[in-house]
């Protein structure tokens, strides 16, 4: 992700930020300092969200945001958005609201579902389509394991049905047709490999890291939204807060 960009949607003008403990609070990285910082800024419901993105190099990005005029730097990088980096602020803000679904991507490994849950779209659509010569998607020994044993044990419901139901009434709820293109594009299945943030930036003018913001908060919606159905297959968890992992049963009640 762009840590530029991220610091514009985090910063303050009316507050210098330091930029390392920003960096550090969105990555996850547990110090007395960056719990302090967390709770000064009011960013501590979204520690650890990004952890499993690069963000890049703090004073790259602060040299950035300086030389267009988006914020002011002085020593110790500190950072304070200016009158024009507001309007930037709230440009990007605008386009990922609301923001404080970051929240249940702190709280839960949404990264590690969303994979899951691609891999499956792609495994049931191409069956649907008896295609058993494709390329799968690479998500990990044990998540791709997990999936093809849930796939065996349930491949004779109506999978394709099921999930049919389940995107098109999860599509409808956004009522917003780009939250809808955007969330489509993450997905693969037969005839269509997906798109990538930087090849769907292009097509919806928005930044790239403005389309991974959005299909984390997506994700999140969709994890949610399962996680409620007593023995999903997808309802598979992993708290943040406590560094444990609730892996259920792939006993899908579809």
């Amino acid at each position: 992700m762009d840590l530029s960009t991220l610091y514009l949607i985090f910063g303050d003008a009316n507050q210098d930020r330091r930029a390392k403990a920003i960096k550090n609070i969105l990555d996850g990285r547990r110090t007395v300092s960056n719990l302090y910082w967390g709770l000064e800024y009011g960013l501590l419901p979204y520690f650890g969200a990004l952890h499993d993105f690069d963000l890049g190099d703090e004073q790259a990005a602060v040299d950035t945001l300086n030389k267009a005029g988006l914020a002011t730097v002085s020593d110790g990088l500190l950072y304070r958005l200016s009158s024009r980096g507001v309007d930037q602020q709230k440009k990007l803000q605008a386009s990922i609201t609301p923001l404080n679904e970051l929240a249940t991507v702190a709280q839960y490994d949404i990264v590690r579902f969303s994979r899951r849950f691609i891999f499956a779209v792609q495994v049931v659509s191409e069956y649907s389509y008896s295609n058993n010569r494709y390329y799968p998607q690479t998500i990990g020994f044990f998540d791709d394991q997990l999936i093809k044993r849930w796939f065996i044990q349930n491949k004779q419901r109506n999978l394709s049905g099921y999930f049919h139901q389940l995107l098109q009434q999860f599509l409808s709820g956004l009522e917003n047709d780009q939250l809808a293109d955007i969330f489509a594009a993450s997905l693969t299945g037969h005839g269509f490999s997906g798109l990538t943030e930087d090849q769907l930036a292009v097509q919806t003018d928005l930044e790239p890291t403005i389309i991974q913001l959005n299909w984390l908060k997506l994700y999140s919606r969709l994890f949610l939204r399962l996680k409620k159905r007593s023995g999903n297959a997808f309802a598979i968890t992993i708290d943040r807060s406590h560094q444990t992992s609730d892996v259920r049963e792939c006993q899908a009640n579809l």
